[in-house]
């Protein structure tokens, strides 16, 4: 049976993404060095005497939780692929594609939304305010202006005054008129945005405890 769960193991872990498998590193080591404490006590069995019962008992007891070790890592590895197929069903063609097409704006372009003689920007990135409404003509670079605050550092280090402990996590999504249905419909920016935000939290088991199931 541990024979056939290790074989399992290896073709399920063989179609993990990098960043998937990299989860599981930490229980393989465990599994790792159980097995290798198993092989310290088997050599120390051979210098036992036959007669030492109590020994032989001991060791017998310790090798019964290796199947269990090994379940562990099994089902650990389950299901980070179930939750890469969850993670797969919300990603449609070109989700990421208009962001892509959005030039990056020169670094002083935007640097008067974070003066606060300006825009009180500064001051919603690290409150409770709820909508900062950005509006403009077509053309006049709001995409772009978007696109800048998203991956601008120093977004990241005011909203970090207003999430405090809280794991921070920035999605974005660009709606394109000239895209297919998801590339401009709610169901895309949800989609997407919910993408970003379970693939940006750091557990493997993320998707049970965020959906409140087992999987």
């Amino acid at each position: 049976m541990i024979a056939q769960q290790l074989t399992d193991l290896t073709g399920v872990t063989g179609k993990l993404q990098p960043d998937l498998r990299a989860t599981l590193d930490d229980s393989r080591k465990q599994l790792v060095a159980e097995l290798e404490k198993q092989s310290e006590v088997m050599i120390a069995l051979t210098a036992v005497s036959n007669s030492n019962q109590a020994c032989k008992t001991s060791y017998y007891a310790t090798l019964g939780i290796l199947p269990l070790a090994i379940q562990r890592v099994v089902e650990g590895t389950r299901r980070i692929t179930t939750s890469q197929r969850v993670l797969k069903s919300l990603v449609f063609h070109g989700i990421k594609l208009r962001e892509e097409q959005i030039h990056r704006a020169h670094a002083k372009t935007f640097a008067w939304i974070f003066q606060d003689s300006t825009t009180p920007f500064k001051r919603w990135l690290t409150s409770n305010d709820g909508i900062f409404w950005v509006n403009g003509k077509a053309g006049s670079g709001k995409s772009t202006l978007m696109k800048f605050l998203a991956t601008h550092g120093r977004t990241k280090t005011l909203l970090r005054q207003w999430s405090g402990s809280v794991n921070l996590i920035v999605a974005s999504f660009y709606f394109w008129t000239a895209g297919h249905d998801a590339q401009k419909s709610q169901l895309g920016l949800m989609k997407s945005l919910l993408y970003q935000i379970l693939s940006a939290m750091p557990r493997s088991d993320t998707l049970s405890v965020v959906f409140g199931i087992r999987i």
